[in-house]
């Protein structure tokens, strides 16, 4: 019930005029459930197209608006059920639309464009729909709570029926069920029993990753602030909508003495003042940090009172190149490696492609020892191979002295049974099973001379709890090793790319993304990007540095802990 009455109406017990068929002919049948669901699925589309990728990131806040007012028109548990799973099966199938763009073969080998194989294809489909059906079960869950909790308009909550805040209790509701289930144990063990483990990463506060002003306030509570700020404008909106529009027959009485009409005016007002506060204080924050960063290079001698500064520490070149370098020939490696060695620091190659045998690896590993004994830089590598007929992957930072640094080898096997793992490719294996205890765990990292390094590969990036862990532990800069050569569409680039800026922001980390062909970025802290290489773009955005085989810049390694990383407990 959404805005229900504390006041009852007082009537005859028997009333004719009600009960006569001329008065039951002038009621209103209000939609049926069909219409309904065509209306979320709908709204839904809609909405996806604020995801990067389409990149209409206005959409975001106010199309939630029509679903919250369509929930009103809900007169029963299954209209509101049915509402809530159209408009999350609109809104994820058109997000994750990369899916339906998986090409390999049954049997397991990528084939990155070579034939087609029909049954694969039909695997893609599947996976495609278990993900979007996964992912919109809070939203049915959302819809049958703001339906049956008893909502009063505004802000302010109160001590009789109906006792819930519909400005505060619709973000937070929306929160928990998105994000909540998601990472909450022992809820979390609830995923384990669903055909593939849903991976949110169309979840709405990435369709702000442009608006760098916004997505500032991350650095207090995470996404969940950006994602609370979305869901409080479109329901300021939806409650302008229903007292104004006459939407609902007879809104509640609020607990303020305000009218309804000047108090949704109001309510929508404050809102949007703090969305302007915000966007203000995120502005001042990216001076700031553009202007305080200091020119230290590597060379000459530095003092040691000038580095406690966080500000003033050295900018390390780093060099992200693209391609597999598992696929050249040896001579072709070691000239594109004696290239890029010497100018920059750090070098990061991308994952393999496919998986590999040892020996091959081996042939690899030995070429890269030597070529960082002579340039004396750091490498940084992932790739995937096969093990006792399971495919694994492994991390490896190559020191200066030309000794590795295994950060961890992992199997993706974890005993699903719906969708058998050995059908998948090894990119999608580690894209869906690729984690380390729930995601929770602290992770051994690889330390250089600057500091420690995480290495984070699959969909790691889009889990900002991880991330964070490894921030507490210690990791001053962020690696993303993601292999997404999987699919042909371009969609799931700019997806990766938009949660490794929200990530940069949550941490105050620098973040190197590299996803083999598909996308490279070196990332600021502010959410900035310094280098960027993303195939099929058409970006004309000034701070994009387009390129291709290879993007350098500089990053720092940095100490500081954001109040979001302090808090393990969200």
């Amino acid at each position: 019930m959404i805005f229900g009455t504390t006041k009852s109406k007082q009537s005859d017990k028997f009333n004719l005029k009600e009960l006569s068929a001329t008065a039951t002919s002038h009621r209103s049948a209000g939609l049926t459930i069909w219409q309904q669901s065509g209306l979320a699925m709908l709204t839904g589309l809609l909405l996806a197209f604020s995801c990067p990728g389409f990149d209409q990131w206005w959409l975001a806040w106010f199309m939630l608006a029509p679903f919250l007012v369509l929930l009103t028109k809900c007169r029963s548990n299954s209209q509101s059920l049915s509402c809530g799973l159209f408009f999350g099966l609109g809104y994820h199938l058109l997000a994750l639309r990369f899916y339906a763009g998986t090409h390999f073969h049954i049997n397991g080998q990528a084939q990155y464009g070579h034939g087609y194989d029909f049954w694969s294809g039909q695997l893609s489909l599947l996976i495609w729909f278990v993900q979007a059906t996964l992912l919109s079960l809070p939203t049915v869950a959302f819809a049958w709570l703001v339906n049956a909790l008893p909502l009063r308009p505004g802000y302010i909550p109160y001590f009789q029926r109906p006792f819930f805040p519909y400005l505060v209790s619709v973000p937070l509701l929306w929160i928990f069920l998105h994000r909540g289930l998601a990472i909450a144990s022992p809820l979390a063990a609830l995923w384990q029993l669903a055909p593939l483990p849903p991976i949110a990463i169309d979840a709405l506060p990435y369709s702000q990753y442009s608006q760098l002003a916004i997505i500032q306030s991350a650095k207090f509570i995470g996404s969940f602030g950006v994602e609370f700020l979305l869901l409080l404008v479109n329901a300021a909106i939806a409650s302008f909508l229903m007292e104004l529009v006459k939407v609902q027959d007879r809104p509640v009485e609020r607990v303020d003495l305000i009218s309804p009409r000047l108090g949704a005016i109001m309510d929508l007002a404050i809102a949007l003042g703090l969305v302007g506060f915000l966007s203000f204080y995120g502005a001042g924050e990216i001076m700031h940090q553009t202007f305080a960063a200091g020119d230290v290079t590597l060379t000459g001698s530095i003092g040691k009172d000038y580095l406690n500064s966080e500000a003033n520490q050295p900018k390390i070149p780093v060099g992200i190149l693209s391609g597999d370098i598992f696929e050249t020939t040896p001579a072709s490696c070691a000239h594109t490696l004696a290239s890029t060695a010497g100018s920059c620091e750090i070098i990061v190659l991308p994952e393999s492609r496919q998986a590999i045998s040892f020996s091959q690896s081996s042939n690899v590993l030995d070429l890269l020892k030597k070529t960082v004994r002579q340039n004396r830089n750091s490498v940084v590598l992932s790739y995937s191979f096969w093990k006792e007929e399971n495919a694994a992957r492994q991390d490896f930072v190559c020191m200066p002295a030309g000794n590795f640094y295994a950060q961890r080898t992992l199997l993706y096997e974890k005993g699903y049974s719906f969708l058998h793992i050995n059908l998948l490719p090894a990119p999608l294996k580690e894209w869906f099973f690729l984690t380390d205890e729930n995601g929770l765990s602290p992770l051994t990292m690889a330390k250089i001379n600057w500091g420690k390094i995480a290495i984070l590969g699959g969909n790691e990036i889009t889990n900002p709890h991880m991330v964070a862990n490894q921030v507490r532990h210690g990791a001053s800069l962020i690696v993303c090793e993601s292999n997404i050569d999987w699919t042909t569409d371009k969609s799931l680039s700019k997806q990766l790319l938009a949660a490794a800026i929200l990530r940069a922001v949550e941490n105050n980390r620098y973040v190197i993304l590299c996803a083999g062909n598909a996308v490279l970025a070196i990332i600021e802290p502010s959410g900035l990007i310094r280098s960027l290489y993303l195939a099929s773009s058409h970006s004309n955005r000034p701070d994009y540095i387009e390129k291709s085989g290879m993007i350098s810049s500089t990053v720092q390694f940095l100490w500081s802990k954001t109040p979001f990383t302090k808090m393990w407990w969200l």
